[in-house]
Order: C-alpha cells, then structure tokens, then sequence
C-alpha cells in the first residue's frame, strides 16, 4: 500500500487513481450546491477553481436557475474607512466583511476568514 493511496481521516483506502479532482464536478452538482449557500459562501465557492467561478457566474447571473434555498439575510452597509473598501455587517452570521475593490471582491470578515 502506498503512502499517496491513504485518506486522512478515513480508515477505508482508495486508490489514488479513483480520486476525482474537486474541479472537474458537473454542472448540474454544482449548481445543487450553490443553491444551499448563502451569499457570502458563494463569493468563496468562486475561488475554488475556475470552473467553480464560472458555473457561479452561470448559476447567479440565470434568473431561470437562480433560485436559492437558504434564505439570504439582508447585510448593512457601514461607513467607510477608505474609498477603495466596503465594510458590510452580517445579520445572521453578526460578523462584519470587508470587500476590496482591488482584491476583485474577496470577502473576508475581520477575523481575517
């Protein structure tokens, strides 16, 4: 057994080789994820992979498609400490987030998460 066939935190062994790249999912799953995830967890399902970015870009600019499952919670916006940053709050999560101009919109709270 070879030490690349081992799945931390799984007492089963799957052979490398039957791994399947997160990347390469289908559409259709996707798009069943997405319709779980709240706004702030889709900016990060973007960042997965490239084809992650684009079946969100898909999924969310769809009016067919885009109907989420998880209720989305408005966010507030708050003052501005720089011009070139949002800070927004989280009613549901009641953590704030910083959306960066520059950073193509990288979500971040200020935990740094």
């Amino acid at each position: 057994m070879a030490e690349e066939d081992k799945v931390i935190g799984c007492d089963c062994i799957i052979p490398t080789k039957s791994r399947r790249n997160w990347s390469e999912l289908r559409l259709e799953l996707l798009e069943l994820i997405l319709k779980r995830l709240a706004l702030v967890d889709m900016a990060r399902f973007e960042l997965v992979s490239l084809s992650w970015y684009a079946a969100a870009k898909s999924y969310i600019s769809s009016p067919v498609n885009y109907k989420p499952l998880v209720p989305q919670t408005p966010w507030l916006l708050l003052p501005r400490e720089r011009i070139d940053v949002g800070r927004f709050f989280s009613l549901s999560e009641k953590t704030v987030y910083t959306i960066g101009t520059c950073l193509k919109a990288l979500l971040v709270n200020d935990k740094g998460v």
